[in-house]
Order: structure tokens, then sequence, then C-alpha cells
């Protein structure tokens, strides 16, 4: 019985761990947000190739997580990742190739909602606040 007991308690642990961090779906109903200071970050990804995103916080990537291509995802960046500064950089790398997109830093309030477009040609990819919500 103490095995199970012990088991439980590793599962439980894990399951809370996996819990933290960037939360994603598909779509994004009207009026479901993050958490007060998050960021909602909406990709759609026009590439050929599927994309893994990183947030940018000085010279370190933090991952984010992927979009497949030709296909879209949304993100919620928690608050302690957003940080103070008011400036978003996201860089999005190609998983086939080396190829990157990384358009100028955005700056940004917190529990903002924004769009990254990621092109089929990478460099005109860009960030842009969203002004609005689909329904």
């Amino acid at each position: 019985m103490k095995p199970i007991v012990a088991y439980v308690v590793v599962w439980l642990s894990l399951t809370a761990c996996g819990s933290v961090g960037y939360r994603s779906n598909t779509r994004g109903s009207a009026g479901e947000v993050g958490p007060a200071g998050s960021v909602v970050l909406y990709v759609s990804n026009d590439h050929a190739e599927d994309v893994r995103l990183y947030l940018l916080r000085g010279s370190t990537q933090i991952p984010i997580g992927s979009v497949g291509s030709n296909s879209a995802r949304r993100f919620v960046i928690p608050p302690a990742q957003v940080g103070s500064s008011g400036l978003l950089e996201l860089v999005a790398q190609a998983l086939g190739s080396r190829a990157i997109a990384a358009p100028e830093a955005l700056d940004i309030q917190p529990g903002v909602e924004v769009e990254f477009h990621i092109e089929n040609n990478l460099k005109y990819s860009r960030l842009v606040p969203r002004l609005y919500r689909p329904q």
C-alpha cells in the first residue's frame, strides 16, 4: 500500500510543476484572459515549417512553445515572465532549419493581447498589439 501512496505523491508533485508556465490552445474565446498582468499572445504561422517560439530577456531565450506550419495557437505569458521593462521581444525559429523570425521588440503594458504573424518569408514577420477580439 505504501508504494502506491508514494507514487501518487510523486505524480501529484509532477503535475503541479507541469502546470506552472505557459498555457496554450488553438483558439481563445471572447472574454477569456490570463491572470492579471499576463500577456495573451496569438501566433499565426504562415511559414512552410513548424516554428519554436522564444521570449527574450536580455541574452536569455525562454522557450514558450511551438506552432505548426499554417496554423495558429494562443499562449498566455505569465506575469513573472512579462517583467516590468515594458518590452516584449520574441523570436521564432524554424524547426527544419536555422532560419529565425525576430521582429522588433514591442513596447507593451502588462495585461495586453499581442499578435505575432509569422510569414512564409521570415524576415517579414511582425509583432503587433491586438486591438480587437474575434467573436
